[in-house]
């Protein structure tokens, strides 16, 4: 029955991948449903449809909805022919976003026995 939901992509890894994605999104769990788009509302409303439809399955010990996702996001498509025409790749422009928005450590420099790093910021 789950392959007749329009618009749904399974799918199913091994548990050391599992491991894996736990610890970068840290959220455990032995089934994790995760909703993408680009409308903070809208997946907030389908988050909650999705919740009220698990918290009814038999079984079900813990469901809830994590919020990690309303973070404040930039997201940059790099026009990767005119970036080349300059020779800048995808890499360098990454580098420049990341040094401008968080700071990027370049250096470090020795105080007595304590090495601190020097961090640049645009």
């Amino acid at each position: 029955e789950i392959g007749k939901i329009p618009g749904l992509d399974t799918g199913f890894s091994q548990p050391i991948r599992d491991n894996v994605l736990e610890s970068i999104s840290q959220i455990d769990g032995q089934i994790v449903i995760k909703v993408f788009g680009d409308d903070l509302e809208q997946l907030r409303d389908l988050s909650l449809q999705v919740l009220k439809q698990v918290q009814n399955v038999p079984g079900v010990a813990r469901a809830f909805v994590d919020r990690l996702g309303e973070l404040p996001q930039i997201q940059v498509r790099v026009d990767r022919a005119r970036a080349a025409r300059y020779g800048i790749n995808v890499a360098d422009v990454q580098d420049v976003i990341e040094s401008a928005l968080g700071g990027k450590a370049v250096t470090q420099v020795w105080e007595g026995e304590s090495r601190f790093a020097v961090a640049v910021r645009l």
